[in-house]
């Protein structure tokens, strides 16, 4: 078995042992990796980083060498038989362009959490998501003509006051100045 299989293997494996993270959206939100990747991860396509394979493992509480299926640090021979050089990638993982600064901030919080705290997060993120859906994220702002002509009206008087207050000072400065 090659790499890139044992890899499938093992993500499919804990993905089905952890519903916390048993959907590719969630392990790549868990671990920061862009959802792509942990697709090609899963299904054995190869060529994923070895920082991204930590930061996949990381997100299952696990250290890389388990998902690599590195024993006592060594390498199966096989491995070595299947490696291909071409395949290899010193590439550096791009941020995931979903990941908005309120998701940034949110896996950052997680990585100081306690094991029971995380937990207790995602079953309150997963009560919040089926009360809030994405689908139901846009609202309609419904505006008042009325009001926005008000508003255009307090502001354009104001204006008006402004633009009085710096003549009536222009035109003292100017006096001031003549006399």
């Amino acid at each position: 078995m090659d790499v890139s299989t044992h890899i499938a293997k093992t993500l499919t494996l804990w993905m089905s042992q952890n519903p916390g993270l048993d959907t590719l959206k969630k392990v790549s939100a868990r671990s920061g990796v862009g959802f792509g990747t942990v697709q090609r991860a899963k299904n054995g396509d190869g060529n994923t980083t070895v920082k991204n394979l930590a930061l996949i493992a990381k997100a299952f509480g696990r250290p890389v060498e388990d998902l690599i299926g590195i024993v006592d640090g060594e390498i199966p021979a096989s491995y070595l038989a299947a490696a291909d050089s071409t395949k290899m990638t010193t590439q550096e993982p791009q941020a995931a362009p979903y990941l908005t600064e309120r998701l940034k901030e949110l896996i950052e919080l997680t990585k100081t959490m306690s094991d029971e705290g995380q937990a207790i997060l995602l079953g309150r993120a997963q009560e919040i998501a089926l009360r809030y859906p994405q689908e139901k994220s846009t609202f309609t702002l419904t505006i008042d003509p009325g009001s926005i002509e008000r508003q255009v009206a307090n502001r354009l008087e104001k204006q008006r006051k402004r633009q009085e207050l710096l003549d009536d000072l222009a035109h003292k400065v100017s006096t001031n100045s003549t006399e």
